[in-house]
This record gives structure tokens, sequence and C-alpha cells, in this order.
């Protein structure tokens, strides 16, 4: 088992949870200072049903990262490349659905919350730059995915550190400025925009060293789907009771106590990212592994 990859996947793993616990505990003050409870509190309740939008992706990156590595591990660069095709087609399409249901959602926030969007100042705005944002981090997730199984763990590591201090940096200078709640989305399109390029280029790097290309294959790609059909169901009903508490609460309370109930339920949510990351950590190894018929490194 390759000890330096290892330990950027761990880098990786704890570092992107912890640089978030850190700009949470250091930016959420701040936006209980500089931001209007009531708008702060649509706007945490408008996210959560945004955050449906994440459900169009069945797991297309974590999959990508354990077949990659695993097609790695037996030496077969033509199959890679496939895999890599199918994954950028994949993302193409999850990202144009995240869209579309972002903009269906934006249309009846105000009915599924009982709340007037337009009342709140730069809340709007917020909510079209967030659709995009959020499509973009889910294009991000296969990309990470691809350089993972690629065992460009490194870069991985590297692009999620800084892209974490970069939606601090941005964060904070239009927060200052008085953007209110849209200071939050320009910095999450800044780091969703900033982790797509810089594991883009890193990939395109390394394919350019080991000599071979992604290959279009659209024949892989309908074999290549079928597998989230698995995966799916699951990941709908897991995101849907995820963020239905937040949605109920928002018809039946004032916008200021959906803010006080988040400052609540941060410390839980923060206590349960950081389980079972140590084996996700793992996940391109065993695969690696696995694909060179290597069962001491798995072990």
């Amino acid at each position: 088992m390759n000890k330096n990859i290892l330990k950027w996947n761990f880098i990786f793993q704890y570092g992107w949870v912890l640089t978030n616990i850190f700009n949470t505990i250091l930016l959420f003050p701040l936006y209980l200072k500089n931001i209007d409870a009531n708008t702060l509190g649509v706007w945490l309740a408008t996210g959560s049903v945004l955050g449906w939008m994440t459900l169009v992706d069945p797991g297309i990156g974590e999959v990508l990262q354990q077949k990659i590595a695993e097609i790695r591990g037996k030496g077969q660069n033509g199959e890679t490349g496939k895999l890599i095709g199918s994954g950028y087609i994949a993302s193409a399409g999850i990202f144009i659905l995240s869209v579309l249901l972002g903009v269906l959602c934006y249309f009846f926030l105000g009915k599924i919350i009982d709340k007037n969007i337009a009342d709140y100042p730069h809340l709007p705005m917020a909510l079209f730059l967030t659709i995009i944002a959020t499509g973009l981090s889910l294009v991000s997730f296969s990309v990470s995915g691809i350089n993972q199984g690629l065992h460009n763990s490194a870069h991985v590591a590297i692009s999620s550190l800084s892209a974490n201090f970069l939606f601090l940096f941005v964060n904070l200078i239009f927060l200052y400025s008085g953007w209110g709640v849209l200071s939050i989305a320009v910095a999450n399109l800044a780091r969703a925009m900033y982790i797509n390029v810089f594991n883009i280029i890193s990939m395109f790097s390394l394919m350019k060293k080991e000599q071979f290309a992604i290959d279009y294959d659209f024949v892989h790609f309908r074999k290549f789907i079928k597998i989230f059909s698995f995966t799916s169901a699951s990941k709908i009903i897991t995101g849907i009771s995820y963020s239905i508490d937040m949605i109920v609460l928002a018809r039946f309370i004032s916008p200021a106590a959906i803010t006080m109930y988040e400052i609540n339920k941060r410390p839980i949510n923060i206590s349960y990212s950081l389980i079972g990351r140590h084996s996700v950590a793992l996940q391109p190894l065993i695969s690696h592994a696995k694909g060179m018929g290597d069962k001491t490194s798995i072990l």
C-alpha cells in the first residue's frame, strides 16, 4: 500500500471537514452580526430545499474513484480513458438536471416554506447563484473522484483545502462590503469553480505525462450508468429526510427562530461529518490493490 497516497487521502478527507468546521466557527457569528436575522433564517430554510438538487447525483464520484483505481491496478489505460469519458458525460448530465431542478424549486420556494422570497434583501440573487454553485459542486465530486482514482491524491487535497480558504476570504470580503447573504452565495460559487478548474488541469497534466486520453464511448457509458439504479433510491430517501425538518419548521416558526434552530443543530452536524472519514480515505487504495490482485496490500 502506497503510504504517500494514503497520507494525502487522509489529509483530503479530514482536512476538508476540519477546514469546513473552522469556517463555520469563524463565519457563523459574523453572519449573525452582519446579516438580518430574518433574512438569514429564510436563507437557511431555502438552502434545505435547494439541497434537493444534490439528489440527482447518485454517487458518481465515489464509483469513479473505485472503478478507476481498480482498472489502474490492472494497468488498463484504455479502459481508464473510457471510465473518465463516461464520468464526464454523466457529470454534464447531472449539472444540467440539477440546475433545472434548482430553478424549478426556486419558483416554488415561497409556497414550500410559506414565505415571500422577494421580501428579504439580496435573497433572490443569492439563490440563483446558489443553484449554479450547487450544480458545479456536483461536477467537482466527479472530477475529484477521477483524480483520486488516478492516485492524484495530493492535488485533490491541495485543491480542496485551498478552496475552503478561498471560500473564507471571498465570504469575508463581500460580507463586510454589505452584500448580506449574497456574500455566501458568491463564495460558494468561487469555491466550486476553483475546485473544478484545479482538478481538471491536474488531471490533464497527469494524462499527458502517462500518455493516455479520454475516450467518449457511449456504449460504455450506458453500461456505466446502470450501476446507479441501485444507489439512487437510497440517496433520495436520505437527502429528503436530512432536510425535511428545516422545511417543516419554516412554515410554522419565525425566520429568526430558524436561525436559532440551526445554531443548536450545528454541533451535531459537525460531529457527524467526522465519522467514517478514515474508511473513505482507504477506498482508492483498496480498489487499486484489488485490481492488482494483491490481497496482502488490502489486508
